[in-house]
């Protein structure tokens, strides 16, 4: 029994169960509860809305999630009351802002705040304080992330890769009853969740999870925000879809899945981290695989980003190193680097887009529809 196939069956039955209230699960193998829930991240708001026939595995998972929810809330009090004391601000994005301010939450696999550009050391100063240990190097936009066993991952953001931190700012307030830590406007709330699942981590593009946070998020917009976000996103397709299904489940809507071909592609990247992972293949694989979903052009700038790099800096740090010392030879390794194991990923993405292609065009549509609540709200 293809397992991937299997996932695919909960997530027809999880978007129902999220928009119209609980239904009895497919009868489907452990392996494919442990893919979907492992992708969608959601297990929380499914088991609020159980009637009694759940299996234990989405209680189990449930449990976990919940826990790291709560982690998170407490984390970032403790943390702001230390940031007050020092005189500092964050703004505390995403799935962190929603585990302070809503009844549930979301699953959360690291907390992200963001600070201004020269603050940032000063703020990951006090995580190092608190016993955060330092794992990994930094990144264009974030500092190393801070570790703690038992406890939620933290980012501290000094600019963000899908909207102005600057903008962000200038519309900010504080979270009430939270010392130290600010919000975003809604809109803006919605503008970088619907950008960073769209585009920074493709793979992520429809999950459930997210779908969630972007309805909590537009929920807090009123008609002039909604109007302007409407303008921002243009005349592009993918942010309108997202939206719109993000709506669809919140407001009771068993929407259309217009994201069956990413769900397809995420379950069959899924067991494939440590695999390609051994030899750095993980990321290019993911975005040449969901360039190859986009059409035309996306595949355009996904060569574009081939050619030319996508950060300033290479992630290895010796090749990071070369680039400072010498800035011409750096950037020619580097996208020397990138032109070598573009074989290797192609015959890697190529199979698995045609299948994530194929099982959406046989995964059964979900008729648009408004259907009675049969439990309360998550």
């Amino acid at each position: 029994m293809d397992r991937v196939v299997e996932a695919l069956k909960l997530r027809t039955w999880a978007i129902q169960v999220l928009s119209a209230g609980w239904q009895t699960p497919p009868d489907v193998p452990i392996d494919a509860w442990k893919l979907f829930l492992k992708a969608e991240r959601c297990a929380v708001a499914l088991s609020t809305r159980a009637e009694g026939d759940a299996p234990p595995i989405l209680h189990a998972v449930a449990t976990i999630e919940l826990q790291r929810i709560l982690s998170a809330r407490a984390q970032l009090e403790e943390l702001g009351r230390r940031i007050q004391a020092l005189g500092e601000r964050v703004i505390v994005l995403k799935g962190g802002l929603m585990a302070l301010g809503s009844a549930s939450g979301v699953d959360l696999m690291d907390i992200d705040i963001l600070t201004a550009r020269d603050s940032a050391p000063r703020i990951a100063g006090l995580l190092d304080a608190q016993g955060y240990l330092v794992e990994g190097a930094d990144s264009p936009s974030h500092l190393a992330q801070r570790r703690q066993p038992f406890a939620v991952h933290i980012e501290v953001h000094h600019s963000l890769a899908e909207c102005s931190a600057a903008d962000l700012w200038s519309h900010a307030e504080p979270v009430p009853g939270r010392p130290g830590l600010w919000k975003a406007a809604a809109l803006d709330q919605v503008w970088h969740a619907l950008r960073h699942t769209a585009y920074t981590h493709p793979f992520r593009r429809g999950a459930l999870r997210d779908l969630i946070l972007i309805g909590w998020a537009d929920a807090g917009c009123d008609q002039t925000s909604h109007e302007e976000l409407q303008g921002r996103m243009g005349s592009d397709e993918v942010l309108h879809a997202l939206l719109r299904m993000a709506r669809d489940l919140r407001d009771d809507r068993a929407p259309i899945d217009a994201f069956r071909k990413e769900a397809a592609a995420h379950y069959l990247l899924s067991p494939r981290p440590a695999r390609f992972g051994e030899f750095g293949l993980r990321p290019p694989v993911v975005r040449s695989v969901y360039s190859m979903l986009d059409g035309p052009e996306a595949r355009s700038a996904y060569w574009n980003s081939v050619w030319h790099g996508r950060s300033q800096l290479s992630p290895w740090s010796a090749l990071a190193m070369v680039e400072r010392v010498w800035p011409l030879g750096g950037r020619l390794a580097r996208r020397l680097a990138r032109l070598a194991r573009v074989p290797l990923v192609e015959i890697l993405a190529l199979p698995i887009a045609l299948r994530a292609a194929k099982l959406a065009r046989a995964y059964p549509r979900i008729e648009p529809r408004t259907l009675d609540i049969r439990s309360g709200e998550p």
